[in-house]
């Protein structure tokens, strides 16, 4: 076999060849292009090479991805959650606001009340009183 590749890549003898290599190489940088990189058996020439693979890419950023999402969603629920927790406080003030004006309409109204029981009594008194004049008059 021509040690010559027509890709122009680096040629290695075996796969443990290759991977030494990208070990070596790996050791000096923490990129992560240098992480998506494999060994290989190339199709034109026969030996082996260091490229990137496109299905662990896809993996690598599907997986980033999904943590990306994760991320987002927990960031979601947790701006949910102070919403929530707002509206509860602006609904707790409302109800610490408006207690002393609903115990003020609630003394209004009995007040209102025991005003119109009152009424009440004089109307039935006078209709009695109404009554027994014309009962008297009526009688003499």
């Amino acid at each position: 076999m021509n040690r010559n590749c027509p890709t122009g890549k680096n040629v290695y003898r075996t796969e443990r060849e290759a991977l030494n290599d990208l070990k070596r190489v790996r050791h000096g940088h923490s990129g992560e292009n240098l992480r998506a990189l494999n060994a290989y058996q190339c199709r034109a020439c026969g030996w082996f090479h260091l490229g990137h693979s496109h299905e662990k890419i896809r993996k690598q950023r599907r997986a980033a991805e999904r943590k990306e999402d994760r991320r987002l969603r927990e960031r979601a629920e947790q701006a949910g959650r102070a919403i929530a927790a707002d509206e509860r406080r602006a609904a707790q003030k409302v109800v610490r606001e408006l207690a002393p004006i609903v115990a003020a309409e609630r003394e209004w109204l009995r007040l209102l009340a025991d005003q119109a029981q009152s009424h009440a009594e004089n109307l039935r008194a006078i209709h009695r009183m109404v009554d027994e004049h014309f009962s008297r008059r009526d009688s003499t």
